[in-house]
């Protein structure tokens, strides 16, 4: 696949879970990327087992194999159960420059719960320096990993976690007197919230 279209490519590979090889080839075909290109790479990615990737005659390749099974080994040593190597992913967004991760609750593929990877161009084009400083992020699926903590009840579902709620009335001329109230309630360590939008009582 040319230099030009291959981040392309890389994206479509990404949603072969979600839409399989057809689905795939098809976008490909949509991008005008080669379809027989294409069918080589997904032949390709058939193989999930690490060593199975090492007769690829490809420095770059051998460079990334290199990183994963390092990574792997590292994964091993500290304990990390289930870390799978999957070939085909690939983090939507292209400034990501080695491995990347996605982190699923046991026994199931979807939706993940954090993902992120290694990225060392990203600090110095903020910083206008052009310079490679090795770093790596990732981010957390907050409603995700919360919905998770809800369906095994490890959190109580509430609707509200204020003890106190002031409603000013006539907000304009009492709104002064309500902050003060919700300012000692806070300070004796009472959760309280206050309307702010002069709603009626009513609403409230």
């Amino acid at each position: 696949i040319p230099e030009e279209q291959r981040m392309s490519a890389i994206i479509s590979i990404d949603k072969l879970e979600k839409v399989g090889a057809k689905g795939v080839i098809a976008e490909a075909r949509s991008k005008r990327i080669e379809e027989d290109a294409m069918k080589n790479v997904l032949r390709l990615l058939e193989k999930n087992k690490i060593e199975e990737f090492e007769k690829i005659n490809n420095e770059e390749a051998k460079q990334g194999l290199r990183e994963i099974k390092e990574l792997m080994k590292y994964a091993k040593e500290f304990d990390v159960k289930n870390a799978v190597f999957a070939p085909y992913l690939a983090r939507g967004l292209e400034y990501y420059t080695g491995t990347v991760v996605e982190v699923y609750l046991e026994g199931k593929k979807s939706p993940s719960l954090a993902a992120g990877g290694r990225y060392d161009r990203m600090i110095g084009d903020f910083a206008g320096t052009n310079e490679a400083i090795p770093a790596v992020g990732i981010g957390f699926g907050l409603d995700t990993i919360y919905d998770v903590l809800v369906a095994k009840k490890k959190v109580k579902l509430r609707e509200t976690v204020v003890d106190v709620f002031v409603v000013p009335i006539g907000a304009e001329k009492v709104l002064k007197e309500a902050l003060s109230v919700v300012d000692q309630l806070r300070a004796l360590g009472i959760n309280t919230d206050i309307d702010m939008m002069q709603r009626s009582p009513s609403k409230n």
